[in-house]
């Protein structure tokens, strides 16, 4: 029922700054399937797991540390933490049910630079074009697989993604994420790949490279509802990454432009595509880089807007 911490030189956590370990986890619960009642309330967690960076020619290149390793476990509840400056914050791993995120603050400064200077990495004392440093391109919320989810009342600054997943993970259903803020962040919602009845609505969006990312937007559907986008910015990539597509050409200078919603991949797979709802939503820019909506392929099933307001934006 409790996790009790000694230290042993005797020290009170509850009035020092406690070293809890030197390894690339904190914590990784193995639910087995369990509701297992984990609460996690007021504590902070801070500078945790720089990545391991292998040397040339290995299997994988780098380890990412992560505080929280949450694996097949329901019942989950995150209250009035700090994350500050971690490497990945909370990860949830196979199926996670019941999961409350709210009140809390993640810290970082990855997302305030591009997607392709992310990707850099600093080897042998010289620069290498290559994606090495991917452990670095962290989100500060990350969901496998699962359901009854809410994430709410939230300040993410500067993370590199604020909630995310992925194309190849499995189903996320039932999801609200609201009244959160997010500053300064690459992607703000990254709803990839396998979401239903996701309810995204009332959060603020502030400078992000991209608000929304449905990257495709598979099984459906997504509700986005009276969120504000402002500020909305082109950053410089680096030119010289064989692995980000998107600097073209290669031997110039690239500007990457600020996206309200992205939906960009080119998707082959037999998953049925969703449908996207926007309803009420406020999108701003001034920056001639700062677009409501890039899409590179159709992906969607349907797409609908409803009472949106575009403001000062120069690009459609």
């Amino acid at each position: 029922n409790t996790i009790w911490i000694k230290t042993q030189a005797g020290i009170n956590p509850n009035d020092s700054v406690v070293s809890i370990s030197n390894s690339w986890r904190f914590l990784t619960v193995y639910g087995n399937n369990k509701n297992v009642y984990l609460k996690i309330k007021g504590l902070t967690f801070k500078n945790f797991g720089k990545p391991k960076l292998n040397p040339f020619g290995s299997s994988q290149d780098a380890y990412g540390a992560t505080v929280f390793d949450i694996r097949n476990a329901h019942h989950i509840y995150f209250d009035s933490c700090n994350f500050i400056f971690n490497v990945a914050n909370i990860s949830f791993n196979n199926e996670c049910n019941n999961i409350t995120i709210q009140n809390n603050k993640f810290k970082s400064d990855a997302g305030k630079w591009s997607h392709a200077m992310i990707k850099k990495s600093h080897v042998n004392s010289f620069f290498t074009s290559t994606s090495r440093g991917r452990s670095f391109e962290t989100e500060a919320i990350f969901f496998d697989k699962g359901k009854s989810i809410c994430v709410r009342n939230n300040y993410f600054d500067g993370t590199n993604s604020g909630v995310q997943s992925y194309t190849e993970q499995g189903l996320k259903e039932e999801i609200d994420i609201y009244n959160n803020t997010f500053i300064d962040v690459f992607d703000a919602v990254e709803n990839d790949g396998q979401w239903t009845n996701l309810r995204v609505w009332e959060n603020e969006m502030i400078r992000p490279m991209a608000a929304f990312s449905a990257a495709p937007p598979l099984i459906g559907p997504r509700y986005f509802y009276r969120n504000l986008v402002h500020g909305m910015q082109g950053r410089r990539n680096e030119a010289d990454d064989p692995h980000f597509n998107g600097c073209s050409p290669i031997n110039g200078k690239y500007m990457s432009q600020a996206i309200g919603i992205k939906t960009n991949p080119i998707y082959t797979g037999t998953i049925p595509k969703g449908n996207l709802y926007f309803f009420n939503n406020t999108f701003h820019s001034d920056d001639t880089l700062g677009f409501v909506f890039t899409s590179w392929e159709a992906e969607w099933r349907k797409i609908l807007f409803i009472n949106n307001c575009l403001e000062k934006i120069p690009h459609l």
